[in-house]
């Protein structure tokens, strides 16, 4: 269950321990908190706020809010209304029923109380807006069809189409979604996508005239994201085994078990791709801001134009991979096509999409650049309410600077798994890789204090033995110490002994940075006339 919940409570103490039973739910969020009626009708009536549910005070303004109730089910039927009253009497249930209020809770409602509420709700409201999904110019019972076609090969019909669908099926509606896959020679899905389904649109072409449920559950992949995808053929040269009446056949089928049909058609003009032209609801042509694409797409406008294949719906144009430094801005490919354009671009963000397209792994992409595009494509198309722009802010009260900050926790507890995984991983890795550098650093720092006291131990023996040898007035080992102490740098200690034959040893004690036990560097000296 998710939404959003406004509460209508006049009592400061009562709104707000309303507002925090309603953040113990994690699906739910608080859109706003009022204290007077007429507030209520303000937040309900304005388009840019996106409520799901009011929980109200049976006696806001110290009387009954029925007729309230009726003015707000006017101006959304889908709304979901809870009154929470000291006497829940069957008269007073009936009469809000009538109302058109959803649900009535006594006066402390505990969290068990308003979720079991509202996940019965929200079932309703899916319901009703599925409903509404498939009368919009379709009728009834008939779901709608979004066909991208590119103007020429790589200009990424194909990523648009699984983005699109990927974001229809995930944006909270519970639409069903299906993605088709009428690219029938490149097969581009199954790359993008890694799938390796054993059925295809092959396997439903023999029995088009004749298809059931349970040959289209069949036939599609299941993708765990949730998404259904009619696979294109395993090998290129069977596209034309997929005839346009097979494709009618199928694709009607679809509509009438999906809520949403996404459908790549390549940039090749095959009887299936003809009959998914004819047959769509919306019409995507997607272009590239250079000249050869822009070429492309004008010509593919015409050529759909000669075939008649776009008798209920206008083509409308999408440019791909804008950026602010291309030679060609999309105002002048409007131009150059004649054709309606969409008001959103989707932008050059292949720094995102390399790594998922490598690992086919779309479901990774993230909030980048291409995701919020899409998101605004999807609103542009009329997706989903869901993927409607953010309400404007409520105005600011006590209530809402605690909704606002508990929401914000939330948002900091919610924050996706991998994303706390990668920071995780990230920190490990930058700890492990400072510990190794140090490590190495100190090594050399070691190996190079050793060379230094190799050389200078072996300079201390000889002068050791010159000078102990000579005749002095101090004694020879003590002559021969200071001779020693002279010949190597301030940092190290030398210590000589005499031994016979004329020979002195001296050794060298190596400063350590890394502890290595005792490492001392011994080198004798003998003068010879």
């Amino acid at each position: 269950m998710r939404g959003r919940v406004l509460v209508a409570i006049e009592d400061e103490e009562r709104r707000a321990r309303t507002v925090a039973t309603i953040a113990e739910i994690a699906e739910l969020e608080v859109a706003g908190a009022v204290e007077v009626r007429g507030d209520v009708s303000l937040v309900v009536d304005d388009p840019t706020q996106e409520i799901d549910f009011v929980l109200m005070d049976a006696n806001l303004g110290g009387s009954s809010v029925l007729s309230l109730c009726r003015e707000m089910t006017t101006m959304r039927p889908d709304l979901g209304i809870v009154l929470i009253t000291d006497d829940p009497t069957p008269e007073f249930t009936l009469a809000s029923m009538e109302a058109g209020v959803r649900g009535v809770l006594p006066r402390t409602p505990s969290v068990e109380d308003v979720h079991a509420r509202l996940a019965t709700i929200e079932d309703w409201q899916r319901r009703v807006r599925n409903l509404g999904y498939a009368a919009m110019g379709q009728g009834e019972g008939q779901g709608r069809v979004v066909v991208l076609t590119g103007a020429k090969g790589g200009v990424g019909t194909s990523t648009l189409a699984l983005h699109l669908a990927l974001l229809a099926g995930r944006a909270g509606l519970g639409l069903r979604t299906c993605l088709v896959d009428f690219d029938l020679q490149q097969r581009g899905l199954r790359h993008l996508f890694d799938l390796h389904g054993r059925r295809t649109v092959l396997d439903l072409v023999p029995v088009a005239e004749n298809l059931t449920a349970r040959h289209v559950d069949e036939a599609l992949f299941a993708h765990h994201s949730g998404l259904r995808v009619l696979l294109a053929p395993h090998h290129g040269e069977q596209a034309d085994d997929v005839t346009g009446d097979a494709a009618r056949h199928i694709l009607g089928a679809l509509r009438t078990q999906f809520d949403l049909v996404v459908i790549d058609a390549g940039s090749v003009v095959t009887e299936a791709a003809a009959v998914a032209m004819d047959l769509a609801d919306d019409l995507v042509v997607v272009v590239t801001p250079d000249v050869p694409a822009l070429r492309a797409g004008r010509e593919k406008l015409e050529l759909i134009a000669r075939l008649d294949v776009a008798k209920t719906v206008d083509a409308k144009v999408l440019f791909n991979r804008t950026s602010p430094r291309s030679e060609v801005q999309p105002d002048l490919g409007r131009r150059v096509t004649g054709a309606e354009a969409f008001k959103v671009g989707i932008p050059e963000d292949w720094k995102h999409l390399e790594e998922i397209a490598n690992g086919a792994a779309p479901l990774e992409l993230g909030n980048s650049p291409f995701r919020r595009a899409m998101s605004a494509l999807g609103r542009e198309l009329q997706l989903g309410r869901h993927l409607a722009p953010p309400p404007a802010a409520a105005p600011r009260t006590e209530a809402d600077v605690v909704v606002a900050e508990i929401n914000s926790r939330r948002r900091k507890r919610g924050r996706p798994r991998r994303e706390r995984r990668e920071a995780g991983q990230t920190t490990i890795e930058t700890v492990f890789g400072v510990v190794v550098a140090m490590v190495l650093l100190l090594t050399m720092i070691q190996i190079g204090l050793y060379a230094v006291a190799t050389v200078s131990s072996r300079r201390a023996a000889d002068a050791a033995a010159v000078t102990g040898n000579r005749e002095g007035l101090l004694p020879r080992i003590q002559r021969a110490q200071e001779a020693a102490e002279s010949r190597i740098p301030g940092f190290l200690d030398v210590t000589v002994e005499e031994r016979a034959d004329n020979t002195f040893a001296a050794t060298v004690r190596v400063p350590q940075v890394i502890p290595l036990g005792d490492l001392s560097i011994t080198q004798t000296g003998r003068y010879t006339d």
